[in-house]
């Protein structure tokens, strides 16, 4: 984990079964309260930000 100032990044790994065996996920958070995450599939890098659900 990293902080700097109220920002951090926090990298977890997931166990998946599939094409898949792990998944790493960074997610960072600004000391504004911003936040997203990021992970690299097949040597592409993916942004995701958060967004309504149910």
């Amino acid at each position: 984990m990293w902080k700097d100032k109220g920002a951090q990044v926090v990298t977890l790994t997931y166990a998946c079964t599939g094409a898949i065996e792990e998944l790493s996920v960074a997610f960072f958070t600004a000391a504004d309260f911003a936040s997203f995450a990021a992970m690299q599939i097949g040597g592409t890098v993916h942004a995701m930000v958060q967004g309504p659900s149910g």
